[in-house]
């Protein structure tokens, strides 16, 4: 359960920018929802606070207009001030929700039992959170923080009932419902989609190689994707030429006991990776370290390369089509992987049928 929700203003409430008109008066702009959200969150009896090193008629706003049952503002030693309070009312750190976007958050956003950032906060505080929104600061960060605690306090009551109901699934149907919003209003997402057919599609008339890997549930889908291109996807054809590189565990635990485990795909690339042959690459974070040394490899080889994963992934290469799913949650980007993979398949059977 969640006793007390902390925001920062700069950066969450706000976007971080400064508007200064003609007269030289500095404004910011934040979202109508998320004062209304704000008092929601207070109707759920959980106390709320401001907690900024800002101090000016901003901050002085925002203790009027939100109305926190507890408000200090500039403050430079954070994670100081919220020990002092945290004593000083008795409140456990573990049911403490902290949404920060900055340096200055860190250590209030490690030692409390939820985490959260906005899209717009800095790598260091993204690293660190157990959840990093979909929204940058501004733009209904607290609107976003009240579903999740509501999600929250349902599962709470949920686990609490003696019967099982429906309610989670049909909280997956709605998340991935918005998840498929997203993905229908982004041109970006389509176009490498596209482009990632049309890759596969000339590799395989070229008698070039599918290679595609990942970890965990993504190695399952890597294997999964393989057997759809050599058996078939819906219809009877000839077998087409594709590699899962997760399926070898005598190759993958010889280079893992041998090297390191970061090397299991950028090896077998180097040994079977040929000029246009294509890797497929699965990764919810965009982040793992084997992905990131396979890409290399295959970018030596000259191969083409197609990188599967979500927003959480940083990386940026001309070279690379990066499909990207709408989404920081681990199992709904797994979801949406295989219904991509499907359709890649459903592409590529039509054209060599």
């Amino acid at each position: 359960m969640i006793d007390l929700i902390v925001f920062d203003i700069d950066g969450v409430l706000t976007n971080g920018n400064y508007t200064i008109d003609t007269n030289g008066v500095e404004s910011k702009t934040i979202a109508f929802k998320d004062l209304d959200s704000f008092n929601l969150i207070k109707k759920l009896g959980i106390k709320t606070m401001l907690l900024t090193s800002e101090k000016n008629s901003i901050t002085t706003y925002f203790k009027k207009k939100f109305k926190p049952d507890y408000f200090i503002d500039g403050v430079q030693e954070k994670f100081s001030c919220l020990k002092n309070l945290v004593k000083k009312e008795k409140i456990d750190f573990s049911k403490i929700c902290y949404i920060g976007d900055g340096k200055k958050d860190i250590e209030c956003l490690k030692n409390c039992g939820l985490s959260i950032c906005p899209l717009n906060a800095v790598d260091e505080v993204a690293n660190i959170c157990n959840i990093k929104l979909n929204v940058t600061g501004g733009n209904g960060v607290v609107y976003e923080v009240y579903k999740i605690i509501c999600n929250i306090l349902a599962n709470a009551t949920l686990k609490s009932k003696s019967k099982i109901d429906s309610s989670d699934f049909l909280n997956i149907i709605e998340e991935n419902k918005k998840i498929y919003e997203d993905i229908i209003k982004d041109a970006d997402f389509y176009k490498n989609l596209n482009a990632a057919c049309e890759i596969i599609i000339k590799a395989i008339n070229n008698n070039n190689i599918i290679f595609s890997c990942g970890n965990g549930g993504s190695a399952a889908d890597s294997e999964h994707f393989a057997a759809e291109l050599i058996n078939k996807f819906k219809k009877e054809r000839n077998a087409l030429p594709a590699i899962s590189l997760t399926a070898n565990s005598a190759i993958i635990t010889s280079i893992g006991n041998d090297s390191t485990f970061d090397d299991i795909f950028a090896r077998q690339i180097v040994g079977l990776g040929n000029k246009n042959d294509v890797l497929l690459a699965i990764t919810t974070s965009g982040n793992s370290r084997n992905i990131s040394l396979a890409i290399n490899a295959a970018k030596k080889k000259q191969m083409k390369i197609i990188l599967l994963t979500s927003i959480r992934c940083n990386l940026k290469d001309n070279d690379v089509i990066i499909i990207k799913i709408p989404s920081n949650d681990t199992a709904r980007i797994q979801e949406i992987h295989i219904m991509i993979i499907h359709y890649i398949c459903d592409v590529i059977e039509r054209m060599f049928n």
